[in-house]
């Protein structure tokens, strides 16, 4: 269910850069604002940023560790992904804490993807924000999206698995920014790296995406293209995680 994270973690910067000397891993070194030593560079596709006694990681989890991110790791994919950052970077991750997740799958359809992209257009009384890629945008401190997978992956020049070639593949994405929940009178309870990867919290979020998706108005039926087809594909998907 998860893809893209971003995770904040305490590390000793010292025993980093000592660690990506040893594997020869190149770094950028810089300053910030208040004259702290920053050190950011790219494990794969991961952003990972240094600054004083904490790690900023922010990318596809999924990408990372399968090579696409066309579909989400499995439940009992994601602790050992985050096992084999930490080995990755010297870094244990378990001690982190998320500040923004997305929770996304991609669907195979039998129609052209921008047929599917036209019939969405409210979510929580929005209309989307259309983008040059043709992708539909609901924004919010949570935000629904949906886009032409394939396209994205061509346009990246990233790899796409022969089988993917010529389909028709429909991304839905719910990003949650800050990934946090609050609590009575504002207060906010961080969300810890081990919470992310409990069979209870990616029920809940699983339950969260199925729910924001059917909140989406669509136009049921055009030009040929049924909405329902898409509706069944998202369930049948969310459908695993919330039977493991």
């Amino acid at each position: 269910m998860y893809d893209a994270l971003h995770i904040s973690c305490p590390h000793s910067q010292s025993e980093l850069l000592h660690f990506l000397d040893s594997k020869n891993i190149s770094f950028r070194e810089s300053k910030t604002r208040k004259g702290l030593a920053e050190y950011s560079f790219y494990m794969k596709n991961l952003y990972i940023t240094s600054r004083a006694d904490h790690l900023n990681i922010k990318g596809s989890i999924s990408h990372y560790t399968q090579g696409n991110n066309i579909h989400p790791l499995a439940m009992n994919q994601i602790k050992p992904a985050i096992e084999k950052l930490s080995n990755d970077l010297g870094t244990n991750i378990h001690l982190g804490r998320v500040t923004s997740f997305e929770a996304s799958d991609s669907y195979l359809v039998e129609h052209n993807v921008g047929h599917y992209l036209d019939m969405f257009k409210l979510w929580r009384g929005k209309e989307p924000q259309y983008t040059n890629d043709g992708s539909r945008n609901f924004g919010g401190s949570t935000q629904m999206k949906f886009y032409d997978k394939v396209k994205q992956i061509l346009a990246q020049n990233h790899f796409l698995p022969e089988h993917y070639k010529g389909t028709n593949l429909l991304r839905c994405e719910l990003l949650r920014k800050r990934g946090l929940e609050r609590r009575g009178k504002g207060l906010i309870k961080p969300l810890l790296v081990p919470e992310m990867y409990s069979e209870e919290h990616i029920i809940k979020i699983s339950k969260e995406y199925l729910k924001n998706y059917l909140l989406v108005q669509k136009v049921k039926v055009k030009n040929g293209v049924r909405m329902k087809e898409l509706d069944e594909l998202v369930k049948r998907g969310v459908k695993q995680y919330l039977n493991p």
